[in-house]
C-alpha cells in the first residue's frame, strides 16, 4: 500500500507494483499498461484514453521541474487498485 499527500504522483509508483509506464516526448504522452488496461495521458489534457476511449479528468498530466506527474485517483482506479482519502490527514491509501 501506498500512502500519497498529492493529488499527482510520478510514474515511480506505476512501476514498482507491475505496470508498465511509457513517455512519448514527441506527443508529450504518457502510456500506463497493466494486463487488463491502457491509460494515455496527454500533458496539459484534461481527456485521458483508456482502452481507446476518451474520459474527462478533473486534473491533467503536468510537468514540474522536469518530472511528469499525473492524477493518482484517476489512474489508480483505472489500473483496478483500491483508493481511499483520508481527510485527517490529507493522504491517499492505493492498495494493489
Amino acid at each position: 500500500a501506498y500512502e500519497i499527500s498529492a493529488g499527482l504522483v510520478g510514474s515511480e509508483m506505476c512501476i514498482r507494483e507491475g505496470a508498465n509506464v511509457d513517455w512519448n516526448e514527441e506527443t508529450k504522452t504518457v502510456t500506463v499498461e497493466n494486463d487488463e488496461n491502457k491509460i494515455e495521458l496527454t500533458i496539459g489534457s484534461k481527456t485521458a484514453v483508456v482502452n481507446g476511449k476518451n474520459i474527462s479528468l478533473d486534473a491533467p498530466a503536468v510537468i514540474q521541474q522536469s518530472r511528469t506527474f499525473v492524477p493518482v485517483r484517476f489512474v489508480a482506479e483505472q489500473l483496478g487498485w483500491g483508493v481511499d482519502w483520508n481527510q485527517d490527514s490529507y493522504t491517499v491509501n492505493i492498495k494493489k
